[in-house]
């Protein structure tokens, strides 16, 4: 019996070596701070699989904050979970194209 591997397609896809995802946890209100800290995301990058930063609730600047603290402990992938519901006080996405660049998708959300 040969040796078995723990890898898939999609780790070719996102470039990591385990097919490893972690929850996008996060705070649920602006200004809490509980959740998976920049810490958690960048250990389970590190360890080979995708971390990923719960930012739901994170408002811009903390976001770039923490994106930015991630990619400075980490040169490996991350992702960032971030939570759109289809209307956005009273902003409806039904006519968003299926993919588009998050500059554009913030662009769109009420000021």
């Amino acid at each position: 019996m040969g040796k078995r591997v723990l890898k898939t397609d999609l780790c070719d896809i996102l470039g990591i070596e385990y097919p490893v995802i972690s929850a996008g946890m996060g705070p649920t209100l602006l200004g809490e701070n509980t959740g998976a800290p920049v810490e958690l995301v960048v250990a389970v990058s590190e360890a080979g699989g995708c971390g990923v930063l719960g930012a739901s609730a994170h408002s811009i600047p903390q976001l770039r904050e923490d994106i930015r603290k991630i990619r400075s402990m980490t040169d490996r992938p991350f992702g960032v979970d971030i939570l759109l519901p289809k209307n956005v006080a009273g902003m409806v996405f039904e006519d968003m194209p299926e993919e588009m660049s998050l500059n554009s998708l913030l662009e769109r959300l009420p000021k």
